[in-house]
């Protein structure tokens, strides 16, 4: 039975807060209005503690959301989102993520960017914030469609209205038949909405999601809770000339990630057209709200560039980069010290499943040779450098393994151009690549037959 993933699991909780707008305030009749003008800027903070699915205790999120309204109409109101994360001691990002969402009156999401995260924490989305007022009556037991999963659960539905605050509460039924096939067992599920009447505005939602999910064959399993809310800290009005100037940006980045996508759409990347599309927009707006990702985005195309001819001079015949670097245990590596020596570069990480077959015969190599004119060097581009320090004990690994996780443009990883994992480069006594990709036992015909070259 396969594992249920957060997004799977979460996102359930919040579905029956989907964003609507309409132009009444009759709480019996379901409608209920956004008070949205054009220029309106409504801000939340927003913090949610979940369960890790790492299995290391419980993480934590804050961010700030804010939402501006770009342009409203009968028909549509376009809102410009940005979410700024806090950081916290589980959470280190930095930075921020927005885009444009358009949602019709009713609430309907026409159209969403692709640049909002769809689960910063698990189950959040835009509607967390700004959530529906539901229009069927106070207990009425709802249908409601999960709109990441679409999966179709049952809840109960409970609405009040005192000195002008709505409260209206979802809790869903933990028996629905559609989990009845799932490896998940819900304990509690129940979302909570505040809006006041007189503004048109929600005030508040919490969110309440326990649940025991199976998390192997065997029947494992493993209790899992998260707990979100969120608050709207303010409202105010972006001044005519600030919101035009954030029209234009919106309409700019838009078009620049739209030239983006196609620069992208195929295997042979069109990486003048990505330059060009991002410099354009850097142009026009230095300091824009797209300008971070837009940079940072720069930056790793260039640094792709640079790394694609790189890895076009490793190649049989040509001269081995020298490098200088440090193993884990602190000793020095240089390549250019291991002239005289046959040299195998072993680019790998634990993660990759390959690189773990192809362990063993590795370690035949190794034992074959080491007492010979030969030196084999591990450059690994864990995520985790205890995750490699564990397999590199479990599997007795003894040649010297450089950990080069964190990236780079001084790293071996860079300099060879690697960018596919195994990736295995043969050095000769010279310092000459010989072999590019060779495995055993071609690997090892290769390591002897030079062996018995002269330096």
């Amino acid at each position: 039975m396969r594992r249920v993933s957060y997004a799977i699991l979460a996102s359930a909780f919040l579905v029956g807060v989907a964003t609507s707008h309409a132009e009444q305030q009759d709480v019996s009749k379901g409608k209920f209005a956004y008070k949205l003008a054009e220029g309106t800027v409504l801000e939340f903070e927003t913090s949610a503690t979940y369960t890790s699915m790492r299995g290391e205790g419980n993480d934590v999120w804050q961010h700030k959301a804010e939402y501006t309204v770009l342009a409203a109409s009968n028909d549509a109101l376009d809102v410009f989102a940005k979410i700024t994360p806090h950081e916290t001691k589980t959470s280190k990002l930095r930075g921020y993520a927005c885009d444009t969402v358009q949602i019709s009156p009713e609430g309907k999401i026409l159209k969403q960017g692709q640049l909002l995260p769809q689960g910063i924490f698990p189950g959040w989305s835009v509607n967390f914030e700004m959530p529906e007022l539901l229009g069927q009556e106070d207990g009425a037991q709802i249908d409601y469609r999960d709109p990441i999963t679409m999966l179709p659960l049952q809840a109960k539905l409970s609405k009040s209205v005192k000195d002008g605050v709505i409260v209206q509460k979802i809790v869903a039924d933990p028996n629905s038949k559609v989990l009845e096939k799932l490896p998940v067992k819900i304990k509690e599920l129940e979302v909570e909405n505040i809006f006041s009447e007189k503004e048109g505005l929600p005030i508040s939602s919490h969110a309440r999601f326990a649940a025991v999910i199976q998390v192997s064959e065997q029947g494992a399993t493993r209790e899992i809770a998260v707990q979100a809310e969120t608050k709207r800290t303010a409202k105010s009005s972006l001044p005519k000339d600030a919101l035009a100037k954030l029209k234009e940006d919106a309409i700019a980045g838009a078009a620049t990630f739209k030239a983006l996508r196609q620069a992208t759409a195929t295997e042979d990347i069109d990486t003048t057209a990505l330059t060009e599309a991002i410099e354009g927009y850097l142009k026009k707006f230095p300091e824009g709200q797209f300008a971070p990702v837009l940079k940072d985005i720069r930056t790793q195309v260039e640094k792709s560039i640079a790394q694609a001819k790189n890895w076009a001079a490793i190649r049989e015949g040509n001269q081995a980069p020298d490098f200088t670097t440090k193993a884990l245990d602190g000793s020095p590596v240089e390549l250019e010290k291991l002239r005289g020596k046959v040299v195998v570069l072993d680019f790998w990480a634990t993660w990759c499943g390959p690189c773990r077959v192809l362990t063993p015969k590795m370690k035949e190599l190794y034992e074959q040779n080491k007492d010979k004119a030969f030196a084999m060097i591990g450059i690994s581009a864990d995520n985790s450098l205890d995750e490699l320090k564990d397999y590199l004990k479990e599997q007795e690994i003894e040649w010297p393994q450089v950990y080069e996780g964190e990236g780079g443009t001084t790293t071996v990883l860079y300099k060879y151009g690697i960018s596919k994992f195994p990736t295995l480069v043969v050095v000769d006594k010279k310092g000459t690549i010989r072999g590019v990709d060779v495995h055993p036992p071609q690997l090892n015909e290769l390591v002897e037959k030079l062996l018995k070259e002269e330096k």
